[in-house]
Parts: structure tokens; sequence; C-alpha cells
């Protein structure tokens, strides 16, 4: 259907950046399609029930189902009501979708630290161990590495949680990354505590550079 046989009624905008309980971001997570949608537009029911679309024309999810989500997301303050749009020889209105927020951050520090010690966490640190060792010739004390990495990523996990306290606090950084895509930001908020770990840590990255001689 073209444009010009609907109008859109906007009543709401989407925020700007918004911290959020982990337990929050993980159902987040699980909507991440919708999320990543309503980053790009708004969009109806009908329109977010397409992101269900098998190859056959089925939908792999059901008009019900597309309704449960959303109604969860928005009682969790992850979607709103941005207004309504009227066909054209229809006298009922459509609700249009929006996030509350351009980008969700997750607010929980003490999580990631808990990682670290997981499972998980320990067979990451022992692979980019073993990437970096080997990625010069094997040579240096591996264990000793091994350490130094765990320093270096928790400083930059420190870094990472520093710097989206200023997006989400500080207008001046606010300002700047909302010219940017939803994509470009989360680029940036991954790169640039790397970064800045690196520009504060010369010590330490000279550690790890004798630890691999």
């Amino acid at each position: 259907m073209s444009e010009a046989e609907y109008v859109d009624y906007i009543t709401e905008k989407q925020g700007r950046f918004r911290l959020i309980e982990e337990s929050v971001f993980l159902l987040a997570k699980e909507h991440q399609n919708i999320l990543n949608a309503l980053a790009e537009r708004n969009m109806t029911v009908k329109e977010i029930h397409e992101l269900y679309l098998l190859p056959k024309g089925k939908h792999s999810k059901t008009l019900k189902t597309i309704y449960r989500y959303l109604d969860m997301l928005e009682q969790l303050d992850l979607i709103k009501v941005a207004g309504h749009r009227k066909y054209q020889g229809a006298r009922s209105l459509e609700k249009l979708y929006c996030r509350t927020a351009k980008v969700f951050f997750n607010d929980d520090v003490s999580r990631k630290e808990k990682w670290l010690t997981s499972e998980e966490g320990i067979m990451f640190i022992d692979t980019l161990t073993e990437i970096l060792w080997m990625n010069h010739d094997r040579k240096g004390d591996k264990t000793q590495l091994r350490n130094l990495v765990v320093e270096y990523f928790r400083k930059q996990q420190t870094q990472s949680h520093n710097m989206i306290e200023k997006i989400t606090n500080d207008d001046e950084y606010a300002d700047t990354l909302d010219k940017l895509s939803f994509y470009y930001i989360k680029s940036i908020v991954d790169i640039m505590p790397q970064i800045q770990t690196m520009l504060d840590n010369k010590e330490l990255i000279e550690k790890i550079r004798k630890a691999l001689d």
C-alpha cells in the first residue's frame, strides 16, 4: 500500500539513551528483531508481524503471539505507542509503535565481573590468551600473560561503564552521538573503551608486551 493511502498521526517520539537492568536487557535481546526494526522507523502490528514472514508466505509467529510480545515489551518500558495510522476509507486507527529509547545500555556492572569467573568467561580469557600467545610465535610466559589479559579486560569494562554513564547523563556526549544511526553508536561504544583503556594504561600494555617476549 502506498504512502498516499494512509496518514500517520505521531504523538510520541523515542528517547535517546537509557540504562536498563540486566534482567530487562536479556529479555530485550530475545526480541532483538522487533527492537532493531523499530530503531529504523515506527511500525504497526501488521508490519511487525511481517518480520516473521517465511519464504512460502506463512509466518513463524501468529498475530496473537505478536500482540503478546508487544504487550510484554510495553510493560518493560522498551516500546510505546508512538501514534496511530489512518487508512483511506477505514474508520478504525492502527497503533504505531516505537522504542522508548534509541539505544538501550546494560546497567549491570557486577554481572560482568562475575562473568569473568564463570565457565564461559574462563573459556573466553583462556582462548584470547592462547591466540595472543600463538600470534607472537608462542613466546613468553603464558600464565603471566593470562593474568594481564584479565586485568586489561577488567579495566576495559570499567571504561565501558564510564562511557555509558556519560552518554546517558551528559548532554554533550549525547548530542554528538544522537546524530548517528543505532549501529554506528553501538560500534563506537564497543571500540572507544578499548582505545581509552590502551591510552590510560600504558604501563599495563608494556607488561603485556614483555610477557609476549
